[in-house]
C-alpha cells in the first residue's frame, strides 16, 4: 500500500492491502491527521515541500507569516561561558521575568541576539548561544549575504514556542533531507531576566522555564529569509 498524505488519512499497514492507494474511504483508511512536511528553505530563497533537484537546502520554515526557518544542524552549549563568578544579566536586554507575559516580551530574536554578542564584547564575556549562532552558517557551496555567518541568530522565546508548535511538521521535512531534526529537550532562547537566568522552550510540549545559564542545553539557529 502506498503512503500518501491526505489531509484525512494516513497509512496504516494494519488497515490497507495491497497495492491500492489509501484516499478517501479506500482501504478503511483511519481518521487521523497527516503529518504534512513543513517547506524546505533553498539558497536561492525559494521554498517547497518538494525536494528540488540542483538546489541546495538550507533551512527548514516553521513560521511563514514571519519568513522564518530553522537551521539543519544544533549544537548543545552553556548561555554563557563561565566562571561562575560572571553576571550573566545584559543590561540592555530587556527583561523577561513573569511566564504570564513570557509571549509579548523580548520577542526580536535577531535583536537580542544582537545585544547580547555586542554587550560580551564590550565586558570580555563569552555568551556562547548567541555567538554560535551569529557564526553558524549553513554548508552551501555559495553562499549569499542573507543566509551568511551574521544573518542567523538565537531565536526568543516566542519565536521557538512557534517552532516548538510545528516541531512534528519541521522534522518530516528535515527528515526529507537527512537534516538533524529537533529533538523534545529544551533550547535556549535570546530572551532574558533580570536575575542571573535565562529562557528555554522545551520541544516536546513547548513548555517554558529559565535556568542557571552555565548548564549545557541545544541550541539551534534561524535565519529571516
Amino acid at each position: 500500500c502506498k503512503e500518501v498524505c491526505d489531509p484525512k488519512f494516513q497509512y496504516d499497514s494494519s488497515n490497507c492491502t495491497g497495492d491500492k492507494v489509501l484516499t478517501g474511504n479506500s482501504c478503511g483508511g483511519k481518521f487521523e491527521n497527516c503529518i504534512l512536511p513543513a517547506k524546505i528553505l533553498y539558497g536561492d530563497g525559494t521554498i517547497s515541500r518538494e525536494i528540488v533537484a540542483g538546489k541546495t537546502a538550507i533551512g527548514v520554515v516553521f513560521d511563514e507569516n514571519n519568513r522564518l526557518a530553522v537551521a539543519l544542524s544544533q549544537t548543545q552549549l552553556g548561555w554563557i561561558e563561565g566562571p561562575y563568578s560572571v553576571s550573566t544579566h545584559v543590561p540592555s536586554l530587556e527583561s523577561c521575568d513573569s511566564e504570564n507575559n513570557i509571549l509579548t516580551c523580548g520577542v526580536n530574536g535577531k535583536q537580542n541576539t544582537a545585544t547580547i554578542v555586542s554587550y560580551g564584547k564590550t565586558k570580555g564575556y563569552g555568551y556562547s548561544a548567541a555567538e554560535y549562532c551569529t557564526t553558524y552558517k549553513p554548508s552551501a557551496t555559495q553562499t549569499q549575504a542573507w543566509y551568511a555567518a551574521g544573518q542567523w541568530f538565537l531565536p526568543s522565546v516566542k519565536e521557538l514556542n512557534i517552532l516548538a508548535q510545528n516541531k512534528e511538521a519541521v522534522n518530516a521535512a528535515l527528515q526529507q533531507i537527512n537534516a538533524v531534526k529537533l529533538n523534545d529537550d529544551s533550547y535556549w532562547s535570546s530572551t532574558g531576566t533580570s536575575v542571573n537566568n535565562a529562557w528555554l522552550v522545551a520541544m516536546d510540549y513547548g513548555t517554558r522555564h529559565n535556568m542557571p545559564p552555565y548548564l549545557g542545553y541545544s541550541v539551534r539557529a534561524v535565519v529571516k529569509y
